[in-house]
């Protein structure tokens, strides 16, 4: 006989855990993400229930398996091309005041992903910097999923994912040697290592007091994650990234969300395509 799971009760712990409120349509893909997670710990539903208040490791698993890890190449390109040449003219300003530099010419230019998923923002940004020949660059990328860390880590990539990719931008992938193939058989290529030096990716949940990283950010990306969080936690995780902003910073944004945000310290630039803010007060 199933077992029932009582999802309401599975969904508010998870929104009391990570912030996330799991859209109803999901509802189906939850079910069974519990039910296979109870399998493959050899538990019953309501043991499983009892395991993840206290195992760390096994709630750990339970995020990731219910989490829909979406992301892609190149994923609204122009808050890439906008990150891009904010870059740009940081490196050609580098020797002179300048409002992103935090009163030092000589600090690279840092962006935050958060909410990264599997990296495809991340490394798709590490590409066009490389290919604009900016070198003075630190990309970090975090995501509540741990599994998903990994595998932005590791950078290994099927073979459809190389079809959303710009030609230009080919020389920064290599095939996965016969060894690494073996155990991704469905992967076909991985991120070429010289990309490696200046990306970084941390696991981060959102919603806790603790930054990733002590480094204020000149840009910090925050696109399509913020849609599974409430309200009220919207704020919350905006005004913390607003601390992590350099004075004369950027806050990037999917287009579309948070437009009730408000907040003193940030004004949003207008911007065709690009819903942008600006830090202009400490």
């Amino acid at each position: 006989m199933t077992e029932i799971i009582e999802l309401p009760r599975w969904q508010s712990y998870i929104e009391a855990e990570i912030g996330l409120v799991m859209p109803k349509r999901q509802n189906r893909w939850v079910y069974n993400a519990i039910l296979e997670l109870a399998k493959s710990n050899h538990l019953s539903i309501d043991e499983l229930w009892q395991a993840v208040q206290t195992d760390r490791l096994l709630r750990q698993q339970l995020f990731d398996s219910v989490l829909i890890i979406e992301s892609r190449f190149f994923r609204h390109l122009p808050s890439l091309n906008y990150v891009a040449a904010l870059a740009k003219d940081y490196a050609q300003t580098s020797s002179k005041p300048s409002h992103l530099a935090q009163s030092s010419p000589h600090l690279p230019f840092r962006v935050w992903s958060v909410g990264c998923a599997s990296g495809q923002e991340v490394w798709s940004l590490a590409m066009m910097l490389e290919d604009s020949k900016i070198d003075n660059y630190v990309i970090l990328g975090s995501d509540v999923s741990l599994t998903a860390i990994k595998c932005a880590k590791k950078a290994h990539y099927s073979g459809r994912e190389l079809s959303l990719i710009p030609a230009q931008y080919h020389k920064y992938i290599q095939n996965i040697d016969t060894d690494e193939a073996k155990v991704d058989s469905f992967k076909h290529w991985k991120i070429a290592d010289e990309l490696y030096a200046k990306v970084n990716f941390a696991q981060h949940n959102a919603m806790t007091r603790s930054v990733p990283t002590p480094f204020k950010q000149q840009v910090i990306m925050c696109q399509n994650m913020l849609i599974y969080f409430r309200r009220f936690d919207q704020r919350d995780i905006l005004a913390k990234l607003v601390d992590q902003c350099v004075l004369g910073g950027y806050l990037i944004l999917a287009p579309g969300e948070a437009l009730f945000w408000q907040h003193p310290k940030m004004q949003r630039l207008t911007h065709d395509s690009v819903n942008v803010w600006q830090k202009i007060a400490e």
